[in-house]
């Protein structure tokens, strides 16, 4: 097992994050925007902890994400629950504005 400080890994500052893989949300919210439109479906079959749900809800995009593991569905859905969509019409939807 390699551990932080082994075989010159430099342990990071503290983790922010639940999730031992968690992406920030920013991350999803970049490739949403550049690769869908408003009200596309985003999948996501790994979803972990939700990041990619979170983004897509915060972008006016649907989502559908899965995961074997019951505490990070769990999570996933608190974070959806807490994540505020867009107001209608102002959805973006990836265009260049004309």
């Amino acid at each position: 097992m390699i551990r932080p400080g082994d075989h010159g890994i430099r342990p990071m500052s503290p983790p922010t994050r639940k999730h031992p893989t968690q992406k920030p949300v920013a991350l999803f919210e970049l490739f949403i925007r550049l690769h869908t439109r408003a009200g596309g479906l985003i999948v996501d079959p790994f979803c972990g902890s939700g990041s990619s749900g979170v983004a897509a809800k915060k972008l006016g995009r649907r989502w559908l994400g899965c995961d074997t593991d019951a505490r990070w569905v769990k999570m996933a859905r608190e974070r959806l629950a807490a994540t505020t969509p867009p107001l209608p019409g102002l959805e973006y939807d990836g265009g260049d504005g004309e």
